[in-house]
């Protein structure tokens, strides 16, 4: 493995492709394939090579120890605005006429601590457990009932109760 010196006895290499780990989106033999690209190796033996590279002790290493930094930056950045929501809540009731800040304040309290979702799409139809079948057979029903009464779709009917409506037309089954 070629590279210069990278700290701690490790090569850019190896350093990158620790970097490329934690960052955990990406494949094993990618990151492989990033932080070596000048290898001339076939798949198999780039994952080889990418497996035998993750339990090098220098890598496992490096890759705990910047682990261990994204999780304090995480832990200190969600605190320290945990805290700051908190004071400004406290202000807000000390306020007269806060309760609105006060309330805006517990409400980014409970998104920081992911306890409320902001917008949840409705991906639900109302007739997403009907089958087609089904469908067909209530219109038909409809239909029936409508010859029944002698009202066309599209007629106008009214009653003393209700003003007068056109009644949609409902399309055959074909």
């Amino acid at each position: 493995m070629s590279g210069g010196a990278q700290g701690k006895g490790r090569t850019t290499q190896q350093e990158r492709f620790a970097q490329l780990i934690v960052q955990g989106d990406i494949p094993l033999i990618e990151c492989h394939r990033q932080a070596y690209p000048d290898a001339k190796s076939s798949e198999r033996t780039r994952g080889r090579h990418a497996m035998a590279l993750q339990k090098h002790p220098k890598v496992v290493a490096r890759v705990a120890e910047l682990r261990a930094k994204v999780e304090r930056l995480i832990v200190y950045r969600l605190a320290d605005a945990m805290r700051e929501a908190e004071e400004a809540r406290e202000l807000a009731m000390a306020a007269p006429r806060g309760a609105a800040a006060a309330v805006a304040a517990v409400s980014l309290k409970a998104q920081l601590n992911g306890l409320l979702v902001k917008e949840r799409a409705n991906d639900r139809s109302p007739f997403s457990d009907v089958t087609d079948d089904q469908l067909d057979a209530a219109a038909a029903t409809l239909r029936a009932i409508l010859n029944a009464q002698s009202v066309r779709p599209g007629e106008v009917e009214a009653t003393a109760d209700e003003p007068a409506k056109a009644l949609p037309a409902i399309p055959e089954a074909g």
